[in-house]
């Protein structure tokens, strides 16, 4: 295997040219699918960075009407009274805030969150400490944060940052905690800049206070751990039966309104695609993949061309092994074995394209409310994928070349005209083969893309009914600034 190896290396050096277009065309297509399953990686297949993920569930709100929705504050509370099948129970939401900085005020995202969030959760924090049950107890007494990783390295990094204080909302709150580099929440997707208890609404949320007192308010999410021994349906079904007690007890608020529960793996993708929405990430996921797929197959019609075409040059040396007593076995053994080289170089591009378009596609993204956390970057899953589809690339392109040189006739190979057209028709035949098969694939990539920039333009040409010529839109959230709602109106 090894002088195979070297004989492969040693060919690849004589012919240059078709060494280096090779590989750059493999590059480019193993780069693009190493690209989208680095994304699909990031969002579906790695794990929470959480302590024992598998024991964790998310809580919705199923409404006959809706479906799923989060919950409201007070149902949450009744939960976490209530349940007898849960070690603990946490609740988050999203919320804007506005961070101040040496007179400078620019807007970040946040989240409210239990006092029991980070335990519930079983995450250290890298610095500092998570919240106390007491700062959690009383409203608007203790204002403290938990500050993300990254929005601590934004601030400057600062190892003594833990019992400084940052001014959010025009209000002092102490910095408590840095969260771990891994940890940016259970949306998978997206990240708060920091953690605020829920006891401090009145200084995070000033218009919206009254929503944590009105059942129909649904806007929590809910996330709990399960004890010991208690499977997810048995859970739920006590959850149900809460559910029922309360739309009893409070049948104008709860009225239609049960609960529903997933594995918290399974719901993690619902801050991109929404509640009861997750399975369209997936189907997305797939979509990118398929498309980055036809992209590959491309690249290895592309390079199985490029091998039939040197087949050409190779015909005597072929035939010259093949009379010295070389095997039809150990001949397509030694072109699968070029191949495959080929194809390892090809990857070894493909991965390190990867780690800068990962990046470069991020940042294309337009700015969201909250942060989008996609971490295309190569870890060992992506870097084996690379590798494998780099293996399946190098058979897929190099066995029919491998094939086609090793069945020819060896008395016609060595003579001299037979050398460059002995069983031209059938190569050809393959070559054509490839290249239709080239044109489909390049038609197919080509119509999804035009459908979608038509669809596209069409949605730009909607005219909404005024003029929009210097026209800007701007939007103003005077609680950021600790306006009340009566103070903004």
């Amino acid at each position: 295997m090894i002088r195979d190896l070297r004989f492969a290396f040693r060919m690849l050096v004589k012919s240059p040219s078709f060494a280096v277009v090779a590989i750059v065309a493999l590059a480019l297509g193993i780069g693009v699918n190493t690209t989208m399953f680095g994304i699909v990686n990031t969002l579906l297949l790695r794990p929470l960075p959480v302590g024992n993920p598998e024991q964790l569930v998310q809580i919705y709100t199923d409404d006959a009407r809706n479906g799923r929705a989060p919950n409201s504050y007070l149902n949450f509370v009744d939960y976490a009274k209530q349940n007898a099948v849960f070690s603990g129970i946490a609740a988050y939401q999203f919320v804007p805030m506005a961070l101040s900085v040496a007179g400078v005020t620019s807007n970040i995202s946040a989240q409210i969150v239990s006092g029991n969030y980070f335990s519930v959760l079983e995450v250290t924090p890298a610095l500092g400490r998570a919240f106390l049950p007491e700062e959690d107890a009383t409203p608007n007494g203790i204002p403290v944060v938990v500050i993300a990783h990254r929005f601590w390295q934004k601030l400057g990094g600062d190892a003594g940052i833990v019992g400084s204080t940052l001014t959010l909302n025009g209000r002092p709150f102490t910095v408590v905690g840095v969260a771990p580099p891994s940890f940016t929440g259970t949306d998978v997707g997206l990240t708060p800049d920091l953690w605020v208890p829920t006891a401090m609404r009145g200084w995070v949320t000033p218009g919206v206070q009254d929503w944590f007192e009105n059942r129909r308010a649904l806007m929590l999410n809910v996330i709990a751990r399960l004890k010991p021994g208690i499977s997810l349906s048995q859970a739920e079904a006590q959850m149900k039966t809460i559910a029922q007690q309360l739309q009893k007890a409070y049948p104008e608020m709860n009225k239609d309104r049960t609960v529903a529960l997933a594995s918290l793996e399974e719901a993690k993708t619902q801050g991109i695609g929404g509640p009861g929405n997750e399975s369209s990430v997936r189907h997305v996921s797939i979509l990118l993949l398929a498309a980055a797929g036809g992209i590959l197959l491309i690249s290895c019609a592309n390079v199985a061309n490029l091998l039939l075409a040197r087949a050409t040059t190779r015909q005597r040396e072929m035939a010259v092994r093949l009379a010295l007593g070389a095997g039809r076995g150990r001949i397509i053994r030694q072109l699968l074995t070029e191949s495959l080289l080929l194809a390892l170089l090809g990857g070894i591009g493909g991965v390190v394209l990867a780690s800068w378009l990962g990046d470069v596609l991020v940042s294309l993204v337009p700015a969201t409310p909250v942060p989008l956390a996609i971490d295309p970057s190569p870890d060992v899953r992506v870097v084996f994928y690379a590798f494998l589809m780099a293996l399946l690339s190098g058979v897929i392109f190099g066995l029919a070349p491998a094939l086609q040189t090793a069945r020819r006739d060896l008395t016609q190979a060595l003579r001299e005209r037979a050398a460059t057209s002995g069983n031209g028709s059938a190569r050809w035949n393959v070559r054509n083969l490839l290249v239709v098969a080239q044109i489909a694939m390049s038609l197919l990539l080509l119509i999804g893309s035009g459908l979608f920039l038509k669809a596209f333009h069409k949605a730009q040409a909607i005219d909404p009914g005024f003029r929009t010529e210097n026209l800007a839109l701007l939007s103003f959230d005077l609680n950021l600034a600790g306006y009340d709602a009566a103070r903004a109106l």
